[in-house]
C-alpha cells in the first residue's frame, strides 16, 4: 500500500484548490522523507538547482521483499518540478519509467522480469503547503507493457501490454496529529493483452480484452512524520487503511493451443467491485461481480458456455487484541447465483431434456468469536463456529444447512488429526429423491447405482415432519464422539 501511492505519486500524480503557497524545494524534501520511509534503497545520479525549479536525474527506488525473496526497482527519467504562479509546481518526466523485478527463490530458480511505463499527455500539478498537500493529474495515455522475461537464465518468449486511456485522477497529503493520504485514479478504459509461446512445443497462448471503466480510491491514515504504512508494524495502532476498485464491462478473448490441438474462449462480466479495508484490530474484505459469461471452444466434443448471475464474497475478522474486545468476532459469506450452463453441454446427460435446468445457486455463511492466545499476545484462535446458512439449488432439489459448534480443544481425543469440537449441525434435503428417479428413469443412473444411492440416504437421512423432506443431523461431542440422527459413528 505505502509503495503504491508514493510510486504512483512519482508515476502520474495530484492536485486540488490550496490556499497556501508550495516551492519544489518543499516538495521535493517531502518525497525524499517519504521515499527514505517508503523504499529499501534511493538513488539519485545528479541533482540540479535551476532559476524555476528542480531538476533530478538518475532517481532509481529499490523496493524489496526479502522473505519472499523478491526484489524490484523503479528508474525514472529526468523529473522536473517547476514553479508557477498562484503557487503551485508543475511535475513532468523526460520519458518512461523502468521496472525490474527479480525472484531469486530456492523453488523456482531466478526469475528476472522488465518493463516500462510510457505516458502521453501527462500534466501533474501540486499545490496546497507542506501539510496539506493536493496533487491534480491526467494523461491521454497510460502504456505498461513487460518486455523481456528471463527464468532460469532462458528467455521466455511472452510480452504483457496494458493501456489506460483518458487517466486522470487527484490525491491529498494532510498532516496534523496523523498523516492522511487519500488517492483516487480513474480511466476511460484499459486495453490488455498478453501473448506466451514456445517455439520448441509449438504452445501459445494469447489474451486480448479490455476493461472499462475502472475506478481506483484508496487512503491510508499513519503517526504524524512517517509515509503511511511504511516501516510501521503492518497494523500498528496508529495506521488503518481502505481501497476500493470497481470496474464497468470486462471483455476478455484468448486462445491456446499445444500439440494436442487448439481453444479459444471468452470471459465477460458486466460490471465488478472490490473494497479491502483494515484498522488497527481488524481486516475487512469484499467482492462482486455480475453478468457473467464463460465460452470454451476447440479440441472439445463440443462448444461450452457458461453464465453466472452474481458472485460475492465478504468477510472480516481481527488481527489484532483489543482490549475492549476479548473475544472478537470474524464471519465470511459467500454466494454464486444463477449458474447456467449452454444446452449442447445438457444434451450429452440428458438428450430428453428430463431434468429441471433451472439455474444453480449455492450461498454459505460462517460466523463465530475467538481469542487472542497468550494473553493477547499470540494468535487468534476460534472458540465458536456458527453455519447461518447453507443452501445449494440444482437439479430442482435444493440441500440447506444450519449449525452451532464450539471448539473445545487443539485435538481431537479419538482423530488427534482433528480440533476438539463440539455441537450440531443440522440439514435438509429436499427433491433429492426425485431427482436421483429422474435420473434413473433417463437412464443416467443405473439401477444398481440408484439403489446403491438410496441405501446411503437411507442410512444418513430420516424423513421430515412434513413428509416430502429429509433430514439430517450430525452432533460432535467432546469426548470426540460423532453420531448422526443419534447414531454414533464414530
Amino acid at each position: 500500500m505505502q509503495r503504491f501511492l508514493l510510486s504512483s505519486a512519482l508515476l502520474i500524480g495530484t492536485t486540488a484548490p490550496a490556499f497556501a503557497d508550495i516551492t519544489p524545494e518543499q516538495l521535493w524534501a517531502r518525497w525524499t522523507e517519504d521515499m527514505k520511509s517508503a523504499a529499501d534503497t534511493v538513488v539519485i545520479s545528479q541533482f540540479n538547482l535551476l532559476e524555476d525549479g528542480i531538476l533530478v536525474e538518475g532517481l532509481t527506488l529499490g523496493l524489496g521483499a526479502p522473505e519472499d525473496d523478491v526484489m524490484a526497482s523503479l528508474a525514472y527519467p529526468p523529473l522536473k518540478l517547476t514553479q508557477r504562479s498562484g503557487g503551485n509546481v508543475d511535475i513532468s518526466l523526460g520519458g518512461p519509467v523502468a521496472i525490474s523485478v527479480v525472484e531469486t527463490s530456492d523453488d523456482t530458480g531466478p526469475v528476472k522480469i522488465l518493463g516500462e511505463i510510457v505516458t502521453s499527455g501527462f500534466s501533474m500539478v501540486a499545490s496546497g503547503d507542506i501539510n496539506d498537500l493536493s496533487y491534480v493529474y491526467d494523461a491521454e495515455t497510460v502504456d505498461f507493457s513487460v518486455n523481456a522475461i528471463t527464468a532460469e537464465s532462458t528467455d521466455v518468449d511472452g510480452t504483457i501490454r496494458a493501456q489506460a486511456t483518458n487517466v486522470r485522477g487527484n490525491s491529498t497529503d494532510k498532516t496534523g496529529d496523523l498523516r492522511t493520504v487519500f488517492q483516487s485514479i480513474s480511466a476511460d478504459g484499459v486495453a490488455i493483452s498478453a501473448r506466451f509461446s514456445d517455439p520448441t512445443s509449438g504452445g501459445a497462448f494469447d489474451v486480448n480484452g479490455r476493461i472499462q471503466e475502472p475506478q481506483f480510491t484508496g487512503s491510508a491514515t499513519s503517526a504524524a512524520g512517517t509515509y503511511p504504512l511504511a516501516n510501521q508494524t503492518p497494523f500498528a495502532p496508529q495506521s488503518s487503511f481502505e481501497t476500493t476498485y470497481n470496474t464497468g464491462l470486462t471483455d476478455l478473448a484468448f486462445s491456446a493451443q499445444d500439440g494436442t490441438g487448439s481453444w479459444t474462449g471468452t470471459v465477460r462480466q458486466a460490471q465488478s467491485s472490490i473494497r479491502a479495508a483494515s484498522s488497527a484490530t481488524r481486516v475487512e474484505y469484499s467482492q462482486d461481480a455480475s453478468d457473467m459469461t464463460f465460452t470454451l471452444a476447440g479440441a472439445l466434443p463440443l462448444p461450452i458456455s457458461a453464465t453466472l448471475d452474481e458472485v460475492r464474497v465478504k468477510g472480516s475478522a481481527p488481527i489484532a487484541f483489543a482490549p475492549t474486545e476479548p473475544e472478537p468476532d470474524y464471519a465470511i459469506e459467500a454466494v454464486l447465483a444463477g449458474l447456467k450452463i449452454n444446452e449442447s453441454v445438457w444434451s450429452i446427460f440428458d438428450p430428453q431434456g428430463g431434468l429441471d435446468r433451472s439455474p444453480a445457486t449455492i450461498s454459505v455463511s460462517v460466523s463465530g468469536t475467538g481469542e487472542f492466545t497468550n494473553d493477547g499476545r499470540g494468535p487468534f484462535a476460534p472458540k465458536t463456529a456458527r453455519l447461518n446458512d447453507l443452501t445449494l439449488t440444482a437439479l430442482g432439489a435444493t440441500a440447506t444447512g444450519q449449525g452451532d459448534m464450539r471448539f473445545v480443544g487443539p485435538a481431537n481425543p479419538i482423530d488427534l488429526t482433528m480440533p476438539a469440537m463440539a455441537g450440531k449441525t443440522e440439514f435438509t434435503f429436499s427433491g433429492v429423491t426425485e431427482v436421483m428417479s429422474t435420473m434413473a428413469q433417463l437412464g443416467i443412473l443405473a439401477p444398481e447405482q440408484l439403489f446403491g444411492a438410496q441405501m446411503m440416504m437411507g442410512f444418513f437421512t430420516r424423513p421430515a415432519e412434513n413428509g416430502t423432506d429429509l433430514q439430517t443431523t450430525i452432533e460432535m461431542r467432546e469426548n470426540g464422539e460423532q453420531y448422526i440422527n443419534g447414531q454414533r459413528v464414530r
